[in-house]
């Protein structure tokens, strides 16, 4: 009986410690536990309830606030969207810088066209730095010479420069060596011998009626010389979000206003020229056509530079006295103008052939003279 006893007390007594030290250890982890593990932001550390001076001194106790703790951030679920950078835009009225001098044009020699609408220049590498390239928009368009001709364009293409909109009309600007005037279509695409060609493609940075990015260029120039190249650098572009420097020189031999060509260089710059890299020299010819590059004046290969002086109108050609406004025909070529419905007109070569619909008078005073056939 006594040994049962002292059974029960050491059964008692093994149970009291081990309760006992259940509780001691969970009075020192329920913070742990309540936490979830240790990957958690740790708990703010615990304020001193007494500060000591530099000597060594016990000041009297004072309490310190205890600081707030920081709420952990907000997880948003997906990327987070990158901020859009500034973009350098150039508004219709900007002032223009003048164009820095081109070292890299010193001692270039562009051998003659020989069938090619381009050639690579300087193994397809930019002539530029590349090193120092950030990706971040911009576009400049440097102010025309003293001929009023085109000299640079340089831009870092984004895809916020490229337009949101249709091209607008660009009709009001005449580059220099301007002429209206059309072959068959045959000979020409679409027949216009000249277009308005863009030095940074509207596609690029969505300049429209900008007289410092547009020249004077064949439709040869226009689509086949550099438009698969431009096409290239919109695609990628678009497709990646990334960045293209993207520089074009036109070459004007001497005082010429019609440009022999223009150099266009390009550079993707987040991935180190990986994707975009070539440096080009586009021929702005039209095969079958000699072009005269001092002036813009042009004819068929085939028939020779026109001997035959246009037809003058008298000095003294006397005007009517009373003028009147109507629709003739006018034929560029012997300064002769008709009636709509003059057998003449019906006749007429298409590439000499320009309708009009203005005063008599006023086609007089600019050197041309009726047909006698049809107006009297």
């Amino acid at each position: 009986m006594k040994k049962r006893r002292i059974l029960i007390a050491v059964i008692l007594l093994v149970c009291v410690g081990i309760g006992a030290a259940s509780i001691w250890y969970l009075s020192r982890h329920t913070d742990l536990f309540k936490k979830g593990g240790a990957d958690v932001t740790p708990a703010a550390t615990e304020a001193p309830t007494s500060t000591v001076e530099p000597t060594g001194n016990l000041t009297t106790p004072t309490e310190t606030p205890t600081p707030t703790q920081a709420e952990p951030p907000t997880i948003t679920e997906g990327p987070t969207e990158t901020p859009t950078p500034s973009v350098t835009k150039a508004p219709d009225n900007a002032e223009h810088p003048k164009a820095p001098e081109l070292p890299y044009l010193e001692g270039l020699v562009i051998p003659p066209y020989s069938g090619e609408p381009f050639i690579m220049l300087n193994d397809g590498v930019p002539f530029f730095d590349t090193e120092p390239l950030k990706p971040e928009s911009y576009e400049i368009y440097y102010d025309l010479d003293e001929l009023g001709r085109c000299t640079l364009a340089d831009a870092v293409v984004g895809k916020d420069l490229m337009p949101t909109e249709k091209r607008g009309n660009i009709s009001s600007v005449k580059p220099t060596g301007w002429h209206t005037t059309t072959y068959p279509t045959s000979l020409v695409d679409g027949g216009s011998l000249y277009n308005r060609c863009h030095l940074i493609a509207f596609g690029l940075c969505g300049e429209t009626a900008n007289k410092y990015n547009l020249v004077t260029g064949t439709r040869y120039f226009n689509t086949k010389g550099i438009n698969d190249f431009e096409n290239m650098v919109i695609d990628y572009v678009r497709e990646t979000n990334n960045h293209v420097r993207y520089r074009v020189t036109p070459i004007f031999s001497g005082d010429n206003l019609v440009c022999d060509g223009q150099i266009v260089e390009a550079w993707s710059i987040e991935d180190g020229g990986e994707a975009i890299c070539f440096n080009v020299y586009s021929y702005n010819v039209q095969p079958g056509i000699h072009i005269d590059y001092a002036t813009g004046d042009n004819w068929l290969e085939e028939e020779g530079r026109p001997t035959e002086a246009p037809t003058k109108a008298p000095e003294k050609l006397p005007l009517l006295e009373e003028d009147y406004e109507g629709a003739f025909v006018l034929n560029i070529k012997t300064k002769k103008f008709h009636s709509v419905d003059c057998e003449s007109a019906a006749t007429m070569s298409e590439k000499n052939k320009q309708a009009y619909n203005g005063s008599y008078n006023a086609l007089i005073r600019d050197g041309y003279l009726p047909d006698p056939a049809c107006l009297h």
